[in-house]
């Protein structure tokens, strides 16, 4: 492990975070999941750079009308996998089933909640 990778070791009801990204380590994948091909969590709309993920893994999404873009929901990592981005510390994973999550911000001034933008 070098200088910019952190460890995360879940403990119950933590988040391991990159960025806007959260993971939180679950039991077991929900039903009603297709399985997703690729390495990319998520896009950073100002920035250009992206969450990926590297390591054996499986990536799954909810089921969605068709031509609605798939957004990962779920992470499976069979072994240790890394999370990158180029602005982020890269965050090991350990062996486990993890839920997606993108940070939401609420602007009072519009009075709405929105993902926030990486």
């Amino acid at each position: 492990m070098d200088q910019n990778e952190v460890e995360f070791e879940p403990a119950p009801n933590t988040v391991a975070h990159q960025g806007d990204i959260g993971l939180r380590r679950v039991q077991s994948l929900p039903d009603g999941l297709e399985k997703l091909g690729g390495d990319l969590i998520a896009y950073g709309e100002a920035t250009g750079h992206a969450h990926r993920v590297t390591g054996d893994y499986l990536l799954f999404t909810k089921k969605r009308p068709t031509g609605e873009m798939a957004v990962p929901t779920h992470l499976v990592a069979r072994s240790p996998v890394k999370l990158v981005h180029d602005e982020h510390a890269t965050v090991i994973l350990p062996i486990g089933v993890y839920e997606i999550k993108r940070q939401k911000e609420y602007d009072w001034a519009e009075k709405v909640i929105r993902t926030v933008a990486d």
